[in-house]
């Protein structure tokens, strides 16, 4: 077979119509186009496979880094809130260390927000409406913009509920917002924030992070964020998202990138449409919330709970320093440095043990391991999990025993305090 080309025109001769047809041979121009659309698919599909590549190196970096930087900051906060307290404030050495746990928690923030681009985000989600959730945050946003940014709203596609934590929302919001007024440095410009609903069929696949995220829900609530700034380079869209990447001024570049990972979280996706000196257009997917399960309650966690805590980790230091804390809120402790130590102690004493509270990344057995042969010998023993980084979502894996509480290192006493509660309520 071969593949033909027909020209035809019509033309008058002496009088008479006659159709003038030619026919030309185009089997090697079509080969040729079909050999270049393939040549273009295979390179799109090699740098989408370097992007994730990209990705998932970036994400155990920070992984790491988040593990190991979280553990060290647990031991300095725990030893300096130990010393806090013996200390009367009015001792000259009081403010010092005041200001070291200061220098401290703003560390952990910093070590709080890379765990968000890895989409790790433990905040309890609520069913909000989207419009009025940003309609509620616009005021203050306003208030942090100059008096000649103006900041225009299109919120009255109202009943969108989404499934997130509300402050994950404002933080999607004016991370935006923040970026489009910074893109436009003109006189008078504005900004522009919408709600709609939008078909999965009608997200375009063009600039949309993560790279490899499919739209699974057939209804995706958009939030749009636009501005007529200067627009942005065609060769920096694909690093939009990277942490600390940023064309403005050396400090920043968490902002996207942290944006990105609550939308990850919420199995959501962003897309970009962009052009140089023709402004911005980001749009946020967030799957619509049907229907809200709830979690079943644990009957048995209204019994008068006894005061032995099991703590579990494999590192002395992180041991050492839950047991004070725990200590100090008037509870027993009894230490395990792995999982099977603590298996086997749980075994010999299940009736006097009445709560655990273990690390997440162990050695050998993991916390999640832990978790459910605890469950075994006791299914209604309270675990809360303590984890520096995390590569499951501890409330929405795959996990059938899940604990009743989360912490994430570095914590402070009165966030143990609130999760011992949360996990023992008549301790």
């Amino acid at each position: 077979f071969i593949d033909v080309e027909i020209n035809s025109t019509p033309v008058s001769l002496a009088g008479r119509d006659y159709l003038y047809a030619a026919a030309r041979d185009i089997t090697e121009r079509k080969r040729m186009e079909e050999a270049l659309r393939a040549a273009n698919e295979r390179e799109h599909e090699v740098a989408v496979a370097f992007h994730i590549e990209k990705t998932e190196s970036l994400g155990r970096m920070a992984g790491a880094i988040a593990h190991h930087f979280n553990n060290k900051l647990q031991t300095v906060m725990g030893n300096l809130e130990m010393v806090l307290d013996d200390l009367p404030q009015n001792d000259e050495s009081y403010k010092y260390l005041l200001e070291a746990m200061s220098a401290a928690e703003r560390a952990s923030e910093i070590s709080t927000l890379m765990l968000t681009y890895l989409g790790q985000t433990h905040e309890v989600r609520d069913s909000l409406d989207l419009a009025e959730t940003c309609r509620n945050e616009l005021p203050k946003l306003q208030l942090l913009l100059p008096s000649h940014r103006v900041l225009e709203s299109d919120l009255s596609c109202s009943g969108l509920i989404v499934g997130a934590a509300v402050n994950q929302i404002k933080h999607i919001l004016q991370n935006l917002v923040l970026n489009a007024h910074e893109a436009d440095d003109s006189a008078e410009s504005t900004v522009r924030v919408s709600v709609r609903e939008v078909p999965a069929h009608e997200i375009s696949e063009l600039n949309r992070f993560p790279v490899d995220w499919c739209a699974r829900n057939d209804r995706y609530a958009c939030l749009e964020v636009s501005d007529k700034g200067c627009g942005i380079r065609p060769e920096d869209v694909d690093k939009l998202f990277e942490p600390f990447f940023t064309s403005k001024f050396t400090g920043r570049g968490l902002g996207l990138s942290v944006v990105l990972g609550i939308v990850r979280a919420h199995d959501g996706g962003i897309t970009v449409q962009t052009e140089p000196g023709q402004g911005s257009v980001f749009c946020v997917y967030l799957p619509i919330k049907l229907s809200d399960p709830g979690v079943a309650p644990n009957p048995d966690m209204e019994k008068e709970m006894g005061r032995t805590i099991l703590v579990v980790d494999d590192e002395e230091m992180m041991r050492k320093i839950a047991s004070s804390l725990l200590e100090d809120l008037g509870f027993n402790v009894v230490e395990a440095a792995s999982g099977t130590q603590a298996l086997q102690t749980f075994r010999e004493y299940p009736g006097t043990i009445h709560g655990v509270v273990c690390d997440q990344r162990m050695p050998q057995m993991g916390g999640w391991e832990v978790l459910a042969e605890l469950r075994k010998i006791k299914p209604d023993i309270p675990v809360i999990m303590v984890s520096g980084y995390s590569q499951e979502q501890p409330v929405m894996g795959d996990m059938v025993e899940r604990p009743q509480a989360y912490l994430i290192k570095p914590f402070r006493r009165e966030q143990l305090r609130a999760a011992m509660d949360k996990a023992l309520p008549n301790a």
